[in-house]
């Protein structure tokens, strides 16, 4: 009787600990994972698990269990057992964006800046006045129909906080230091961006202009890059910047600029 009363009391305690690890492992696999939400180049570690990846490095890459939040925008987390959202907010807000629903009315871009004094409007250029950092804003069209938008920056006060801005939302591409000039895009790969520095008077000012790209031709970005730079010549309120002023200035955009891909 003894006996069996031990085989019973063994199986009892061999089957509690099978349970108890089952257990343990159904927790483990059951874990989960709140979306979390974190500052542009700040980092957030993750305590638990491992393997894990992110769906868009470019807004948040992951090494060792720790995230770094490189640009704006939201990504998916994941292992082979979890995932989470991790939304990235921009450290810098220099100004606001301008209008970018490419092909939209001139009545409908004024309705976008409502606030906004409009200062001229020739050659199919329509200017408003900035806010925050902003000093300008510039609309081109065709047909009535909005093609590119542009923002007016003084660079001498804005230049390296500026860089920050621009990197936390776009991914540098080129550099054309002859004309002051570089080239970013979008996450989604749908809108080429150029900072070039140009003079009105005696101040270096960055102007900002934003170009829709269809990534379906690969001669699209080589075209739209001097189209751009069409269009910047078109703007009569701005000179080249071809000044010792103009060069100080560039040479801490590239250095901020190149420090990230």
């Amino acid at each position: 009787m003894k006996k069996y009363i031990l085989i019973t009391t063994t199986i009892f305690t061999i089957m509690a600990t099978f349970a108890s690890c089952g257990s343990d492992d159904e927790e483990e696999a059951g874990l989960t994972y709140n979306d979390i939400t974190i500052t542009a180049g700040e980092t957030h570690t993750i305590e638990s698990g491992s393997n894990w990846q992110s769906e868009e490095p470019l807004i948040a890459s992951i090494s060792n269990n720790i995230i770094t939040a490189e640009r704006i925008g939201t990504a998916r987390i994941y292992n082979e057992s979890a995932s989470f959202n991790i939304t990235v907010t921009p450290q810098y807000n220099l100004y606001n964006d301008p209008c970018m629903e490419w092909g939209a009315s001139p009545s409908r871009v004024q309705s976008f800046m409502n606030g906004h004094e409009q200062i001229s409007s020739k050659n199919s250029i329509v200017t408003y006045t900035g806010g925050k950092a902003a000093e300008a804003y510039a609309y081109m069209f065709e047909n009535n129909r909005l093609t590119s938008s542009a923002v007016l920056v003084n660079a001498e006060l804005y230049d390296e906080s500026l860089a920050s801005f621009l990197l936390e939302r776009y991914v540098p591409i080129s550099i054309d230091e002859e004309n002051y000039m570089f080239f970013f895009i979008n996450i989604e790969q749908d809108m080429l961006v150029t900072l070039g520095l140009k003079t009105s008077g005696y101040t270096v000012y960055a102007l900002i202009m934003y170009t829709p790209y269809n990534q379906s031709d690969a001669k699209t970005r080589v075209g739209l890059v001097g189209k751009m730079k069409e269009e910047v010549r078109k703007l009569d309120f701005v000179k080249p910047a071809d000044t010792p002023k103009a060069d100080l200035i560039i040479k801490t955009l590239k250095q901020k600029l190149t420090s990230k891909k």
